[in-house]
């Protein structure tokens, strides 16, 4: 949790344009570590707290493929 309070800023959701409905391709692609609600999504997805996601995409890079991999590697049931 000490990683999403220093990481992420709290957004400002009341003056923030942020269309949860825009998504593409690139978001099935690559994690998105500058959006605060993708990155959690993802988090969700993989079924793995922020600071596993955040040492996997260190580790590996964004690509959600590499990540899914490494997940799975390190342990983690991470869904296709």
């Amino acid at each position: 949790m000490q990683f999403v309070q220093l990481f992420f800023q709290k957004p400002d959701i009341d003056n923030m344009i942020h269309d949860l409905k825009k998504r593409g391709v690139q978001d099935a692609i690559r994690i998105n570590v500058q959006d605060y609600f993708e990155f959690q999504d993802w988090a969700l997805r993989f079924k793995v707290n922020p600071n596993t996601l955040k040492e996997a995409i260190d580790a590996v890079g964004p690509k959600v493929n590499n990540v899914r991999e490494y997940l799975n590697k390190e342990g983690f049931i991470v869904a296709s």
